[in-house]
């Protein structure tokens, strides 16, 4: 127990450090336009601008927070939060990571195999992105084909249908209802497009829970009829 609260401990501490001197790094850029050649928006601009962003990327956060934390873990959230792709790479490696260990995300060998997998694709996409730097002229002609760029904007859909399928094959009743609701709801536009993922996500934890609940009820009352 002892060694667990450590570990905890550790993660967040790492993990909260870690954020701060990566916040702090972001602001070094406009720091330096700002000190050196005195590229500085107005009050009005600035207020405008932020509120402008607020809009649009604090429901993101919320809902990208609660669906993805639960999958990768605390550590796994943090390495994602400072190295980035989080879709199109760390929640794909770490749901493969524990489909294929058979482990649960909320377990404690879970979390540590999710975390090892979110840092294991961090590392392999700096390596990747180094060497596309390094090889980005030679195949500039090639990456600017038509055919290859409709492709690469198919990967992202082509990783989370693979996924979608999985999660489906192994639970349908909690993902069918979901899926209909979420078509019909960006189908309609009933509902603004940065409202989107945590209105479908209250609508997935709303279907689970009553799916858990009714199980619990027959697996009650299978119980005293059994004995």
């Amino acid at each position: 127990m002892n060694k667990n609260k450590s570990y905890e401990d550790s993660v967040y501490r790492l993990g909260r450090v870690s954020a701060i001197i990566f916040f702090l790094a972001t602001l070094m850029l406009p720091a330096m336009l700002w000190f050196k050649w005195g590229l500085l928006p107005t009050k009005e601009g600035f207020i405008a601008g932020i509120s402008v962003i607020a809009v649009i990327i604090i429901p993101i956060l919320i809902g990208e927070f609660l669906s993805y934390a639960p999958i990768v873990g605390a550590a796994g959230y943090f390495v994602m939060l400072l190295s980035g792709n989080w879709m199109n790479i760390k929640i794909p490696a770490s749901i493969v990571a524990l489909e294929a260990t058979e482990l649960d995300s909320n377990s404690e060998e879970g979390d540590v195999i999710s975390t090892m997998a979110v840092a294991t694709s961090a590392i392999v996409t700096e390596v990747i992105i180094i060497a596309g730097v390094l090889l980005l002229t030679p195949f500039s002609s090639f990456f600017e084909q038509p055919a290859i760029k409709t492709g690469f904007e198919q990967i992202v859909p082509a990783l989370f249908g693979a996924l979608y399928i999985a999660t489906l094959v192994k639970n349908p009743k909690a993902a069918v209802v979901p899926t209909i609701v979420g078509f019909a709801i960006v189908m309609s536009q009933v509902v603004n497009s940065l409202f989107f993922i945590p209105v479908i996500i209250a609508i997935s934890v709303l279907i689970a829970t009553v799916i858990y609940k009714i199980g619990n009820r027959k697996q009650t009352i299978e119980e005293p009829s059994n004995e």
